[in-house]
Protein backbone atom coordinates (compact mmCIF):
# COMPACT_ATOMS: atom_id res chain seq x y z
CA UNK A 1 0.00 0.00 0.00
CA UNK A 2 2.79 2.50 0.91
CA UNK A 3 4.25 1.79 -1.93
CA UNK A 4 1.52 2.40 -4.55
CA UNK A 5 0.28 5.54 -2.44
CA UNK A 6 4.10 6.94 -2.71
CA UNK A 7 4.02 5.99 -6.42
CA UNK A 8 0.70 7.95 -6.75
CA UNK A 9 1.57 11.27 -4.88
CA UNK A 10 4.73 11.80 -6.80
CA UNK A 11 2.74 11.88 -9.82
CA UNK A 12 0.10 13.14 -8.90
CA UNK A 13 -2.08 14.89 -11.00
CA UNK A 14 -6.30 15.62 -9.68
CA UNK A 15 -8.60 14.50 -12.15
CA UNK A 16 -12.20 15.75 -12.16
CA UNK A 17 -15.34 13.11 -10.72
CA UNK A 18 -17.22 13.99 -13.88
CA UNK A 19 -14.22 12.56 -15.91
CA UNK A 20 -13.55 10.25 -13.13
CA UNK A 21 -17.49 9.05 -13.67
CA UNK A 22 -17.19 8.87 -17.73
CA UNK A 23 -14.21 6.72 -17.68
CA UNK A 24 -15.40 4.58 -15.33
CA UNK A 25 -18.75 3.74 -17.08
CA UNK A 26 -16.38 2.93 -20.34
CA UNK A 27 -13.98 0.73 -18.07
CA UNK A 28 -12.89 -2.42 -18.90
CA UNK A 29 -10.03 -3.08 -16.45
CA UNK A 30 -9.46 -0.97 -12.75
CA UNK A 31 -6.78 1.74 -12.96
CA UNK A 32 -5.30 3.78 -10.44
CA UNK A 33 -8.59 6.11 -10.78
CA UNK A 34 -11.42 3.32 -10.68
CA UNK A 35 -11.52 0.43 -8.94
CA UNK A 36 -14.40 -2.43 -9.37
CA UNK A 37 -15.83 -4.29 -6.61
CA UNK A 38 -17.56 -7.27 -7.23
CA UNK A 39 -19.54 -6.96 -4.15
CA UNK A 40 -19.80 -5.71 -0.87
CA UNK A 41 -21.13 -7.25 2.98
CA UNK A 42 -21.52 -3.91 5.29
CA UNK A 43 -21.93 -6.81 8.02
CA UNK A 44 -18.62 -7.64 7.43
CA UNK A 45 -15.13 -5.83 9.31
CA UNK A 46 -12.78 -7.42 6.94
CA UNK A 47 -14.40 -6.25 3.94
CA UNK A 48 -14.84 -2.61 5.57
CA UNK A 49 -11.13 -2.63 5.94
CA UNK A 50 -10.15 -3.40 2.11
CA UNK A 51 -13.07 -0.32 1.15
CA UNK A 52 -11.02 1.83 3.62
CA UNK A 53 -7.89 0.97 2.08
CA UNK A 54 -8.95 1.40 -1.48
CA UNK A 55 -10.49 4.37 -0.82
CA UNK A 56 -6.91 5.67 0.89
CA UNK A 57 -5.73 4.47 -2.02
CA UNK A 58 -7.76 5.93 -4.41
CA UNK A 59 -7.50 9.82 -3.05
CA UNK A 60 -3.68 9.56 -2.49
CA UNK A 61 -3.66 8.85 -6.09
CA UNK A 62 -5.86 12.34 -6.94
CA UNK A 63 -9.10 10.69 -6.34
CA UNK A 64 -11.20 8.06 -8.19
CA UNK A 65 -14.36 5.86 -7.37
CA UNK A 66 -15.03 2.30 -6.61
CA UNK A 67 -17.65 0.58 -8.76
CA UNK A 68 -19.43 -2.16 -6.65
CA UNK A 69 -21.05 -5.05 -8.58
CA UNK A 70 -18.56 -5.72 -11.02
CA UNK A 71 -16.14 -8.33 -11.42
CA UNK A 72 -12.00 -7.19 -12.53
CA UNK A 73 -12.77 -6.83 -16.01
CA UNK A 74 -15.81 -4.82 -15.57
CA UNK A 75 -18.77 -7.22 -16.17
CA UNK A 76 -21.92 -7.16 -13.69
CA UNK A 77 -21.53 -10.05 -11.29
CA UNK A 78 -25.36 -9.91 -10.54
CA UNK A 79 -24.20 -9.62 -6.58
CA UNK A 80 -26.82 -7.48 -4.95
CA UNK A 81 -25.62 -3.83 -4.09
CA UNK A 82 -28.88 -3.53 -1.51
CA UNK A 83 -26.84 -3.04 1.74
CA UNK A 84 -24.34 -0.79 0.19
CA UNK A 85 -26.77 1.59 -1.13
CA UNK A 86 -28.38 1.65 2.63
CA UNK A 87 -25.06 2.55 3.85
CA UNK A 88 -24.30 6.62 4.71
CA UNK A 89 -20.91 7.44 3.94
CA UNK A 90 -20.87 10.17 6.67
CA UNK A 91 -21.10 6.76 8.41
CA UNK A 92 -17.49 5.30 7.09
CA UNK A 93 -15.07 7.16 9.54
CA UNK A 94 -17.01 5.23 12.60
CA UNK A 95 -15.68 2.01 11.18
Amino acid sequence: MKRVARFCRSNFQPISMQEIVKRALKATKKSKHIDFKPGFDPASPGEWCEIIKDIVAIANCGGGILVFGLDSMGRPTGASLDAISREDAADMASR
